[in-house]
Parts: C-alpha cells; structure tokens; sequence
C-alpha cells in the first residue's frame, strides 16, 4: 500500500509539474529552463515615489515610470491585456506604447488597443501616464475617477508562491530581484545535472565544493516554479524552473552575490531581470564593493553635489546619491570639453532607450549619454587600467554657482566631487 502511495505520489507531482510549466511559457519568450522569468522591457524605469525631504530623499514605494520617470497607472476598467481608455480619456491618460514587434516576458505582457495599436501592460493591465503628473516620481494620478486609476507599484515577488524559507529581494548588483535563502543569501541556478555538480578531485588531494545545494524537506512538493529534485545520496533539493538551486560559500553579507562570476556553470537565480547597457559590467573594486565599469573593467564615476548632511564622501564602496539631484544637475556637471577630455562620457547608442534604473541624456554636441540613478556617467583618463579608481573623491568648486539649489534649506556648501558608482 504504502508503495502504491508513493507512486500515486509521483505521478501527481509530475503531472503538476507538467501543468506549471505549460502554463508559465504559455505565450512567454523565456527559453525552457532558464531561471529567469520576467525581463523589464525597454522604456519604463523604476522611480522611488513620495514627498521630497530635506535631503531630496524619497521614502514612498518604488513605482513602475516611463523614460521621462513619470509614474505609471493601471485602469480598473481595463480587462486582461485590452486598454479600453480611448478619446479624451486618452489625452488625459497617455498609454505607455509597445513596438509593434513587442514580445510578452513574464509579467510583462502586451495589451491591444481598438485602434490595433501595443500598449505594454504589467500583469495583464495596461500602464499610462497622468497629466495630473508633471515631474519625476509624483503619484497625483493614484485614486483618480472615484478609485478607478492605481499607480503601478513594482513588486515582482506579490503573490508569486514560493517555498517556505525562500523569498526575493532587489539585488541591482546581480542583475534584477534575486530568490534568497532563510539566511538571505542568493541563490544560484546550475546549468547541469545534480549529479554531477561536484568538480573532480585529483587523487590524494583534499578538495572544497563551495557549492552547497538548497535542501528541501523529504515530503516537499512543487510550489509554484519551484520543484524538489533528487541527488545521487537520495537527499531532495530545490530547484526553480528545472534548474537546481545552491548558495555560494563566499556569499557572507546579505545581498552579496560573489559567485556569479567563478563558475559559468552557476549563475544568480533571478525573478526578474533588470536591464543593463552593453557596455557596461559589476565589478569588486579594491576594498571588494560591487561597482560600475566599462566592460573592459574601468571604473565609472558620477559627478555629485556634496551635501553637508548627506555627502558621503570617501566611502570605500562609493554610494547611490539623490536621483533628482543627479537628474536636476544633469550635463552641467561636466558641460564643456576641458572637461569631457579627461572624464569621458559614458556613450549611449542613438537608439538607446531607459530601462530601470538606466536613462539616456542628451550632451549640447547632440551625442547622447548614459545615466544611472539619475547620474550620467563617465570614466577617468588618469585610471590606466582595470581597478583603477584615481578619479573616487576628487573634489571641484568651480561649477557651484552654476547649478540649480538644492533641495536642503541648510546646505553648507556648493563643492562636486566625483565618486564610484554603485549598482
């Protein structure tokens, strides 16, 4: 009895397990496989909402916008991936426009408009714009026409299911939101079979795996993506889209991802994948903090505003400053060539368009540059080669005068510097 149970077991485990993932890639570009579900489509970025305080800080949820940073809304009129608002309301809500060719990632889907024209849409519902918004990160639109309108927060991990002990977190420095053990340390898929997930040892030496597998309790069944997967002892462990999932022994501090770059084999387990240029890499500077390079590996500076209250000058790991006042600022922190001869922008490709965290800024020649967190970005000509950070607290006084104020009524002093960047 108790053999035809455990077959009666199987068998439905199976059959959901088929049933899942019919479902999951029903409609959706993402290979058979791979750990990532989601991937945010080009023109819409992510935008911390709420009321400004003295340092220009916010302190309201983080809100899905468009390349402008105007916040997103959903419509409660609209039904599953159709935009119903036309005419005026229309002009007073603009739909958020999806190339024609656009491909549905996850939560991220395309809605049809009457026209026949794409809209995208995030979890079935179609975004737009207010005109009640003028600036970055205002929210004025939220509860318009009796309720009706809602800004689109961006929370991937509502409502996904997920095993007891798991849940994700916003890791920019791997990539996007990222599956963390109880002990929120990141998991990472394998690109192999368990059973041979141990590297081979010569003999007579004494060899360390760094990989630990996720182990899942004997009874566990499938959640969701997530599915328990036998290794050759005959433990379970847990594994996310048929992928086997482990930590990384070098992982120490919560949010570090440090193994994604030791084994090709093992890459970061992800909800959703954020985007970045091509140009661009993550990189451990010299104290072991994630920053922004090239991808050749040369670090990339911001020009920010110190702040007496907020400056954060001299930090090992640089840090992430105000986006409105990186926004504010703009190319006028470094706006002539006596400048840009020796901080070389960081180029932008002419159809380049925002993405997350990533916005394009124009220059006064026309060229186009990329910006992160608000702040364009730039490389120094002094660093010479990877790892290189000559440029980090460099300070100037000379542009002071020409910037807008900020938003602190007890600023002490008006001086730039330039620091790493921060993912």
């Amino acid at each position: 009895m108790r053999f035809v149970t455990a077959l009666l077991g199987i068998a439905i485990l199976v059959a959901i397990g088929a049933i899942a993932e019919k479902a999951m890639h029903a409609g959706a570009p993402t290979a058979k496989g791979s750990s990532v579900v989601s991937t945010m489509p080009p023109g819409v970025t992510l935008q911390q909402s709420g009321v400004p305080d003295h340092y220009g800080k916010m302190s309201g949820p983080m809100v899905l916008a468009d390349s402008t940073g105007l916040t997103l809304y959903t419509y409660d009129k609209d039904t599953q991936d159709k935009a119903t608002c036309d005419g005026d309301c229309a002009k007073a809500w603009k739909p958020l426009a999806a190339p024609a060719n656009a491909q549905p990632s996850g939560d991220w889907t395309v809605a049809t408009r009457a026209d026949g024209s794409k809209q995208w849409a995030y979890r079935g519902k179609a975004l737009y714009t207010s005109s009640l918004d003028a600036k970055p990160s205002e929210t004025k639109g939220n509860g318009a026409e009796n309720g009706a309108w809602h800004t689109a927060i961006h929370d991937p991990a509502a409502g996904v299911p997920m095993p007891d002990g798991i849940t994700a977190k916003e890791e920019t420095n791997a990539g996007g939101m990222a599956f963390i053990d109880a002990r929120k340390k990141t998991l990472y898929a394998f690109d192999g079979d368990v059973k041979n997930d141990t590297p081979p040892c010569p003999q007579g030496q004494t060899c360390i795996n760094h990989w630990l597998p996720l182990t899942a309790p004997e009874l566990a069944n499938v959640v969701g993506d997530f599915a328990p997967v036998s290794r050759s002892d005959g433990t379970k462990q847990w594994a996310y889209r048929g992928k086997a999932l482990y930590t990384y022994d070098g992982d120490v501090e919560p949010g570090d991802s440090n193994g994604r770059d030791v084994d090709p084999k093992y890459h970061v387990a992800l909800l959703e994948k954020y985007f970045m240029p091509t140009n661009v890499a993550v990189k451990r500077n010299i104290h072991g903090f994630d920053i922004l390079t090239t991808a050749e590996g040369m670090t990339l500076y911001a020009h920010d505003r110190y702040m007496y209250q907020v400056g954060g000058f001299s930090l090992k790991g640089g840090q992430k400053g105000i986006p409105a006042m990186g926004r504010g600022m703009g190319t006028l922190t470094c706006p002539t060539p006596q400048c840009t001869d020796v901080w070389p922008p960081l180029k932008a490709p002419d159809d380049a368009q925002a993405s997350g965290y990533w916005t394009v800024v124009k220059r006064q020649d026309g060229s186009k540059q990329w910006a992160y967190g608000g702040y364009p970005l730039y490389s120094f000509v002094k660093d010479t080669k990877p790892g290189d950070a000559v440029g980090h607290d460099l300070f100037d006084i000379s542009l002071g005068k020409l910037l807008p104020p900020t938003p602190s009524p007890i600023d002490a002093v008006s001086a730039l510097y330039w620091r790493e960047v921060m993912p």
